[in-house]
């Protein structure tokens, strides 16, 4: 998921959506144990995960950057 100002980017295997949310709300809806923040702009689904490498996560064909700034909660998330 990817957050585009008041609009979310949510990409699925088979699509991409636009909906009119903040990156706040769809944090309060969703299971905090299967996805997590790896950039401001950014949420994965850790289950979807094919690699994490050079501060990117790497799920399927895209590349999304992890930030400093999520790095050390991200890491412990994935660990525990």
């Amino acid at each position: 998921m990817k957050s585009s100002g008041n609009y979310l980017d949510i990409t699925t295997k088979e699509k991409t959506f636009a909906t009119r949310m903040t990156f706040v709300e769809l944090v309060e809806k969703i299971p905090s144990s299967q996805f997590a923040r790896v950039h401001q702009s950014y949420l994965v689904n850790i289950l979807n995960i094919d690699r994490i490498e050079n501060n990117h996560v790497f799920i399927e064909t895209h590349k999304i950057p992890i930030s400093s700034k999520y790095k050390d909660v991200f890491l412990k998330q994935l660990n525990s």
